[in-house]
């Protein structure tokens, strides 16, 4: 029911604003009762002639308690520095398409 109006001329010249590429690794763990997904992303988010890295590593409660989630991310910081993030990928595609976007002299 929406693929005509996509179609009209005003939304013609839509197109992406970034994209994300990603190579992902996923493992499953069981911890103490609970399901932990562990995901590994490594690429890039691009916009333009700019792009970012992606370096992710993911804990994620798939069942069970979310303790389970802070111990393994205890566990694998151990070995690594690791830092949480709340942004996304598609924050981070939004934000460089912002600091790529052509800026207007008037103010």
């Amino acid at each position: 029911q929406y693929l005509p109006l996509l179609r009209t001329e005003r939304y013609a010249a839509l197109g992406p604003i970034f994209s994300v590429a990603v190579e992902r690794i996923e493992w499953r763990l069981i911890w103490e009762g609970s399901m932990v997904d562990i995901t590994i992303d490594e690429g890039r988010v691009t916009t333009g002639d700019n792009s970012k890295p992606i370096h992710e590593l993911e804990v994620e409660l798939h069942s069970g308690g979310i303790e389970a989630v802070f111990a393994v991310a205890r566990m694998l910081g151990d070995p690594v520095a690791l830092r949480p993030m709340t942004e996304s990928k598609a924050d981070r595609g939004y934000q460089l398409a912002r600091l790529s976007a052509p800026r207007s002299d008037a103010g």
